[in-house]
């Protein structure tokens, strides 16, 4: 199916996104800046900066795969109910 298809491809680039975003804070949260005035506050302006838009798209690529889910739900139960429509309309 071509839903299926794409429901996996979306699903894999998620799951690249979301390891790239994980990786990008972690590298963040690592970087030192001692020898830099202010290098605390600096760093923190970073993190602040970057990390919501971050989890925004985090969080819309998490509710496009519940959709898909509930999508490809929707289309299992479908094929049960014309099944079973077909078994009890011969």
């Amino acid at each position: 199916m071509a839903f299926d298809a794409r429901a996996a491809a979306l699903q894999s680039a998620y799951n690249s996104s979301a390891t790239c975003v994980d990786n990008v804070h972690k590298t963040l949260t690592a970087i030192d800046l001692s020898s830099m005035k202010n290098s605390q506050a600096l760093l923190r302006s970073i993190l602040e900066t970057t990390t919501v838009p971050l989890e925004q798209a985090s969080a819309r690529q998490r509710d496009v795969i519940r959709l898909m889910q509930a999508i490809k739900d929707a289309q299992n139960s479908m094929t049960a109910v014309q099944s079973i429509r077909g078994s009890v309309c011969s």
